[in-house]
């Protein structure tokens, strides 16, 4: 009887296996796993009650945080808090200090007529160009076709891997939680 109900058991346990996978699809599995990962390092912290979010875009600001992160300088972020460059950036926003740092470091620019636009979606080209600078090879790419040189130069480095790029499309989180995590493995350009 004992082997019996074992038998019941892992049968019910891979049932519920098989069940949850096609229910959530081992992509969403995967990404929650790059979540985790990302959430353990400080790369993304997710919403104020720690989700992550990964089907919603993110915001410039949001984006130029996980940046500064992403090189190590969070703390020097939360110092430099106050007034920015651009026109549209008020001195008491949360991401002041970001917007700074990654502005400072060569990891992102802001518009033509003086703006940031803090809630604006960041696209993928935006977000492939801030990541490509942020990990040294920003003075390496070739070429002056704006977002595509980018592009095709994190391609090359596998930063894309497992992303649908569309070079004006607003990046979902989960996108760019994909992009981070295929950075990790990335040697740095410097």
């Amino acid at each position: 009887m004992h082997r019996r109900v074992k038998k019941i058991i892992t049968l019910a346990l891979i049932f519920t296996i098989l069940v949850f996978h096609t229910a959530y699809g081992l992509e969403t599995t995967k990404l929650e796993d790059i979540g985790v990962r990302l959430k353990a390092l400080g790369l993304m912290i997710g919403d104020p009650d720690g989700n992550m979010r990964f089907q919603d875009n993110i915001t410039r600001a949001e984006f130029a945080a996980v940046s500064v992160r992403l090189i190590g300088k969070e703390s020097a972020a939360l110092q430099r808090k106050g007034k920015t460059k651009f026109q549209d950036v008020p001195s008491t926003h949360w991401s002041t200090g970001h917007i700074n740092i990654a502005v400072e470091n060569g990891l992102i620019r802001g518009y033509e007529d003086g703006t940031f636009r803090l809630n604006r979606n960041i696209t993928h080209g935006e977000a492939i160009t801030i990541l490509v600078n942020a990990l040294g090879y920003g003075s390496k790419v070739q070429g002056t076709d704006w977002p595509n040189n980018f592009i095709h130069a994190a391609t090359e480095l596998g930063l894309t891997k497992d992303v649908a790029i569309k070079a004006e499309t607003p990046a979902t989180r989960g996108d760019i939680a994909v992009m981070l995590h295929n950075s990790l493995t990335i040697p740095l350009g410097k």
